[in-house]
């Protein structure tokens, strides 16, 4: 009884105090935030920028490329690239360079028609309304394949010293190891095993590469990734390996640190034969490292080795 009625006041307690804060705010207006629409009729943007002079730079999956500028208070388009954008692909990141500004430079990671590769590009946008096409740099070429598998990746972001973060994906289906780690060694299932992938150290998929973009459309490998240049069989453009998909990530100004969500696998429920359920991660980081898929998924939960064939744990 004593503990009820320390919460019956409690509870008067707070009522009354919700009540002041509310007679005190009465004279305020009925919402603190005002929504203003830029723009409408948008087809899958996908991903924005924003310059330090206020422009909004816009991408959308199928390839456009527009400029909400505040001067004119209008989204425009400013051209547009040819990109597959079949299953998961498409126009699928954006970031402007830190001096862009008074540069230009519009770094973009897409497909292309015809080609089995994802590309990081260079682009020049020139003055506010023209996105040269003909400044193409191609810094990276991530290898893809028919039939396309899932997880593509495509985040893109720069830190204050001017590298370059792009995340990909592990290109691997995410339908055929119901919902766990999809590790099948067998002939022909190679698109079922994330190992060929993201555990793989000579592979660009699985992963968050960093670079420094040098000004002639080539790059140079900062200090600090996960392998060091002259390694044959690892990749210095490594930073982050252990990754399923990560779509977006983002860097915290004032400590340099590198965040990222990472896109889980489908099991709803933990199997003691199999392994865990299905995690969506959170990651910060402030040095390279192993984030641990396909072996380890959420607080390093590991997975059950698993015979495909003989369906054997």
């Amino acid at each position: 009884m004593r503990s009820r009625c320390r919460r019956g006041r409690l509870g008067a307690l707070l009522a009354a105090g919700w009540l002041a804060v509310a007679d005190a705010g009465a004279a305020e207006p009925s919402s603190r935030l005002e929504r203003t629409v830029l723009a409408e009729g948008l087809r899958e943007p996908i991903a924005l920028d924003v310059a330090t002079d206020g422009r909004v730079v816009l991408a959308e999956r199928r390839g456009r490329i527009a400029v909400w500028n505040p001067r004119g208070d209008r989204l425009e388009t400013v051209g547009a690239l040819n990109v597959f954008s079949g299953p998961e692909d498409g126009l699928l990141g954006l970031a402007l360079h830190p001096g862009f500004v008074t540069n230009g430079w519009v770094f973009c990671y897409h497909g292309t028609p015809g080609v089995l590769e994802n590309r990081l590009s260079r682009f020049t946008l020139r003055g506010d309304g023209v996105l040269d096409l003909a400044s193409q740099r191609i810094l990276l070429r991530v290898p893809t394949r028919i039939p396309k598998p899932n997880h593509s990746g495509g985040g893109l972001a720069f830190d204050a010293a001017g590298h370059l973060y792009l995340g990909t994906g592990d290109y691997t289906y995410a339908d055929r190891s119901e919902g766990f780690a999809p590790l099948d060694h067998r002939p022909g299932q190679e698109l079922n095993d994330s190992e060929r992938t993201a555990a793989n150290t000579a592979d660009w998929r699985g992963k968050i590469l960093r670079i420094h973009p040098e000004a002639d459309g080539t790059y140079t490998i900062p200090l600090g990734n996960l392998f060091p240049a002259g390694n044959p069989k690892a990749l210095p453009e490594i930073y982050a390996m252990g990754c399923r998909n990560p779509f977006r990530l983002s860097i915290d100004p004032p400590t340099g640190r590198l965040f990222w969500g990472d896109v889980g696998p489908d099991a709803t429920q933990p199997d003691p034969a199999r392994g865990p359920s299905g995690f969506d991660e959170f990651h910060v980081t402030r040095t390279a490292g192993n984030f641990g898929w396909p072996y380890f998924i959420a607080d390093n939960r590991p997975y059950r080795r698993f015979d495909f064939a003989t369906r054997v744990s």
